[in-house]
């Protein structure tokens, strides 16, 4: 059995086709109302948050944001919050500028497990929703949401636009 540290999860979809599209004008092309319709998408698949509930964004790395303009989770976040009159709180800070995307499953988990840390004690009567636009292989969700309950996050929500299809490995011909 998998012992995950949030207690729900879900995405919008498969980052494939139109969602793909969607997630890469934001993260790629520097269309900030990608971000827009992801939140709108994601507020109509997340069911409503408990009554003490925080939205917190998946910390961007300095040089993505400096590349987009923008943080765009927190772009997402800050509209998730509007729409659902919830506060956000950039809670999570990123110890380390590891670049993932290229990165193996092995080495994802490896940068994951030191990139986040909390420098405030959390309310432990509160859900705190995790936000990113791509999970591919949980490891960024997962110590994030580990981080969060460490600094004494009642519970955590993760939200995401759309998780990366797994492609499965082809045998080697001989």
């Amino acid at each position: 059995m998998c012992n995950l540290p949030y207690v729900f999860s879900t995405f919008v979809g498969e980052r494939s086709g139109v969602i793909e599209k969607l997630v890469n004008s934001s993260k790629f092309d520097s269309c900030r109302q990608g971000c827009i319709v992801q939140a709108r998408l994601l507020t109509e698949v997340v069911p409503r948050f408990p009554a003490k509930a925080v939205i917190v964004p998946l910390p961007t790395i300095p040089a993505h944001i400096r590349q987009r303009g923008y943080d765009h989770t927190l772009v997402l976040a800050r509209e998730i919050g509007r729409m659902r009159k919830a506060p956000v709180l950039q809670v999570l800070l990123r110890a380390n500028q590891d670049i993932q995307h290229g990165a193996s499953r092995k080495q994802r988990f490896e940068q994951a497990k030191r990139a986040f840390s909390i420098h405030v004690a959390l309310d432990t009567h509160t859900t705190y929703v995790l936000v990113d636009d791509v999970v591919t292989t949980g490891a960024s969700v997962r110590y994030a949401a580990e981080a969060l309950l460490q600094a004494g996050a009642g519970a955590v929500w993760v939200a995401a636009t759309s998780r990366q299809p797994i492609v499965p490995k082809l045998a080697k011909s001989k």
